[in-house]
């Protein structure tokens, strides 16, 4: 059984290739603005490393967003070539899940709240809170975009109800453009145990994405032959030239 893996969605693009839940190899690139042109390259490597070929493949999992629109969309649209080329079945995961899983590997001891968070620009991240107990998985909030302060709130009501239950954050915010995002995390470290740079976890993302894939955590199941034309990403967010239109048409009173 031999599981290819990718996610492009973020700042780092992640690869791996496994058998069960046992990962052969893995890399990962957090070269900004490269994934496109790495990821053909590295996927290549990857099987050489394994010693199989494409032909050895028997599935194919990928990050399927929320995160970059080219990004999300570069991993989803290699994917479902690959998967019909080769007529095997693709696994569509949360990339959000897949942080988690990276951020939180291996079983608990105590509840633990892991929130995902992507910078949505405008001081908004792309965000989910994932509960952890022992090694099962729950969606206490699902994927959408707020405020990174408003996500913060969040995390906080859980941890004052369940006191004694551990929070971790991990995120790719960086830079000045990310200042009143990075500040509302520092805000919150009375009450988070642990904020986690994307960077810090990236490594870990093609062994996360393998275990999700083979337990189906998070609800992530197979998808087959014309199934996977329906296949398409999650952008939870429409693109910034989306938004400037629909904004000029109202401002010309157009729409």
């Amino acid at each position: 059984m031999a599981v290819l893996t990718m996610d492009t969605s973020t700042q780092a693009l992640a690869v791996g290739l496994g058998d069960g839940e046992q990962v052969l190899v893995s890399a990962v690139s957090l070269i900004p603005r490269a994934h496109s042109r790495l990821l053909q390259p590295m996927l290549q490597q990857l099987l050489e490393k394994a010693g199989l070929t494409a032909r050895d493949l028997t599935e194919i999992a990928v990050g399927v967003g929320p995160g970059s629109y080219t990004g999300v969309r570069l991993a989803v649209a290699t994917v479902k070539a690959m998967a019909l080329a080769l007529n095997i079945p693709v696994i569509p995961i949360p990339t959000l899940a897949a942080l988690a899983e990276a951020a939180c590997p291996g079983e608990t001891l105590q509840s633990t709240y892991v929130m995902p968070l992507v910078y949505a620009r405008r001081e908004r991240a792309f965000g989910a809170i994932y509960k952890k107990t022992g090694v099962q998985w729950t969606c206490t909030d699902e994927a959408q975009v707020l405020q990174v302060a408003d996500w913060m709130e969040r995390l906080h009501e859980y941890r004052a109800n369940v006191p004694d239950s551990y929070c971790v954050v991990v995120h790719d915010f960086s830079g000045r453009s990310d200042a009143a995002a990075a500040k509302s995390l520092e805000d919150g470290r009375t009450f988070v145990n642990a904020v986690l740079p994307l960077a810090s976890v990236a490594g870990n993302l093609g062994a996360a994405m393998q275990r999700i894939a083979t337990r189906q955590d998070f609800g992530c199941t197979p998808r087959n032959g014309e199934d996977i034309h329906a296949l398409v990403p999650e952008y939870a967010l429409r693109v910034e030239a989306e938004v400037k239109q629909s904004e000029r048409g109202t401002v010309d009173g157009t729409s």
